[in-house]
């Protein structure tokens, strides 16, 4: 029999407020602050990786602070959960086309929608991955994986440049971004749903 003190801690409201804490800096960091501006401007695959990836981090953050603190407004239908995984990938996927980034590089508000989307998407995923089904999930893995690792070797041949950068950095940044994406993905998938608090019934 196991004594009162040694049961499992919950969670509670407390944990939730320091998730939503860590999204705030996590997406002030990679967007308008200083560093974030400063590390971006001279490189792409600076840019396109760790700046987008922390914003995709930030919004998930923020899907499992707020799933802690108010869990009825996070509880997804499968269906919907399929929607809105695929919906985060197909948003993460526009902004790495070159008309939608130049454009975003172009026009301060189009950036601050762009940096706003890679949060939304990560929102997303950490809502949408735990209402699917494991043949789901493989289906979702698949086919991001598929639409960036296309992306990426466009970039790498060539057959993708960013006005704002030299072509060279185009060919460093899809590099750096096929490989980045056979880690980063897979977490997606599988993590979220091994998250109680987000594979609670809708």
């Amino acid at each position: 029999m196991k004594q009162a003190g040694h049961a499992r801690p919950q969670w509670n409201g407390a944990t939730g407020w320091w998730e939503l804490t860590a999204a705030a800096l996590l997406a002030y960091l990679a967007g308008p602050s200083p560093i974030g501006v400063r590390l971006a401007q001279p490189s792409l695959a600076v840019h396109m990786l760790i700046e987008h990836l922390l914003l995709v981090a930030a919004g998930a953050l923020a899907a499992l602070g707020i799933a802690r603190l108010i869990p009825t407004l996070t509880r997804l239908p499968q269906r919907a959960g399929g929607a809105a995984a695929a919906t985060a990938v197909l948003l993460v996927g526009f902004w790495h086309l070159p008309a939608a980034f130049d454009a975003a590089l172009a026009n301060v508000p189009v950036h601050a929608v762009m940096h706003l989307s890679y949060v939304a998407a990560g929102f997303a995923l950490m809502l949408g991955v735990p209402r699917l089904s494991p043949f789901g999930r493989m289906v979702l893995c698949l086919g991001a994986q598929s639409l960036m690792g296309v992306l990426a070797l466009a970039m790498i041949s060539g057959a993708l440049v960013y006005a704002w950068y030299p072509p060279a950095q185009s060919t460093v940044a899809g590099a750096a971004m096929f490989v980045a994406m056979q880690m980063a993905l897979p977490i997606f998938v599988v993590w979220p749903h091994r998250l109680r608090v987000l594979t609670r019934p809708a």
